[in-house]
């Protein structure tokens, strides 16, 4: 089932979903679908509400932030969703309000996330947060390792990944040096 991803940029691109393995590659996630009519969310206020009614769901110029994605799982399809574009490199327990409602609105082992992020320090305090509402065998985390990046969940096969991407192609690990240890939790 899900797991935990650092892009390698320069190799081949991979594809995952919601309720679906990484593939066994290195490169870029890429989310092979046009996502002009998904719903878009910018950085700021986080979207919850019927999942299943969009086609998609997508935000723009994910630099130095954060995005984590929750969907509930409703027979052969989608049901509630959370959306939150996080500003910042940092994950603050006083922010767990924003999804208070959601997460009393659904069943936690119905539900599938995935948190991406464009380094991997810092990324941790955000996985626990959504761990304790998503089982961490329904969690994904994607790490860009990338400058700016546009990402996208589609609702059919709850596929996701980049859209775009530009800038700084490097180790996106804190400040630059070397790669940080892993998440607190082992995913």
């Amino acid at each position: 089932m899900p797991g935990f991803y650092i892009a390698k940029r320069g190799q081949p691109p991979g594809r995952a979903g919601l309720q679906l393995p990484f593939t066994p590659t290195q490169g870029p996630i890429l989310l092979g679908a046009d996502t002009a009519n998904f719903l878009d969310v910018p950085m700021g206020p986080p979207w919850s509400g019927n999942f299943a009614a969009l086609e998609g769901i997508r935000t723009s110029a994910m630099t130095n932030c954060m995005v984590v994605c929750v969907v509930q799982a409703v027979g052969n399809g989608w049901g509630l969703g959370y959306f939150n574009h996080i500003p910042g490199g940092y994950w603050r327990r006083d922010q767990d309000w924003t999804w208070m409602g959601f997460r009393n609105a659904v069943a936690a082992q119905d539900c599938y996330g995935v948190v991406f992020s464009g380094f991997q320090s810092g990324i941790g305090g955000l996985v626990d947060a959504v761990a304790t509402f998503v089982p961490l065998a329904n969690m994904s985390v994607y790490v860009t390792s990338i400058h700016e990046t546009d990402l996208a969940v589609a609702r059919a096969g709850g596929y996701f990944g980049e859209t775009r991407s530009t800038g700084d192609v490097s180790d996106r690990s804190y400040y630059g040096f070397g790669r940080c240890g892993p998440v607190r939790r082992n995913l």
